[in-house]
């Protein structure tokens, strides 16, 4: 635990031990409306993204109108930016190196962590712009964190354990829209 909570996550040093209380919410639930959403309308949303492309491929499902409902592990804030934090024990190997970019880059398409993370951005995209004033996806979020907890060790930083991604913001506007059945999002 001690390995995880002082491991750097990023190039400035951020880690978890240094998040206050006050700006992290713990396993954050979400609810937010689906209008109508089809395999091929989330194709669509997701076109020209080749890192979340690969989470759909071999995707099936049929037309789901309702509530989309998760939990996120960790949001919080830091130096006025908000993050989302996800925590993983997948076993990748024994050796630190295990753990390198490349193995928690094939780790994330095999098991669909991708579209996860669109689908907890969009999430935590649709809380900030309820609540917070003058709120700039650019400027207000900051990523996801992917924690691959067993691969964390202090002495490595992020290059082991820690994987970022940030979703361009017009992927996530393009995904709202699909999600709340825009016309344009409707199958033809």
């Amino acid at each position: 635990m001690e390995r995880v909570l002082d491991t750097p996550l990023n190039a400035d040093g951020l880690n978890l031990r240094g998040i206050e209380s006050r700006n992290r919410l713990d396993e954050l639930e979400f609810h937010y409306s689906l209008g109508l959403l089809t395999p091929d309308s989330l194709a669509e949303a997701v076109r020209g993204e080749a890192f979340y492309e690969r989470s759909l491929e071999g995707l099936g499902f049929g037309h789901l109108r309702g509530l989309m409902r998760g939990f996120i592990d960790l949001a919080f804030q830091s130096d006025d930016r908000d993050y989302i934090a996800d925590y993983k024990s997948n076993h990748l190997g024994n050796r630190v190196e295990d753990y390198a970019a490349d193995a928690l880059g094939r780790a994330m398409h095999a098991h669909r962590y991708p579209l996860q993370a669109l689908v907890y951005t969009v999430a935590l995209h649709r809380y900030l712009r309820a609540r917070l004033p003058g709120y700039d996806y650019e400027r207000h979020f900051g990523g996801v964190f992917y924690l691959f907890l067993r691969g964390m060790r202090p002495e490595t930083g992020p290059a082991s354990g820690a994987f970022f991604t940030k979703p361009r913001r017009d992927l996530v506007q393009r995904l709202d829209e699909t999600s709340k059945g825009s016309p344009h999002a409707a199958p033809g």
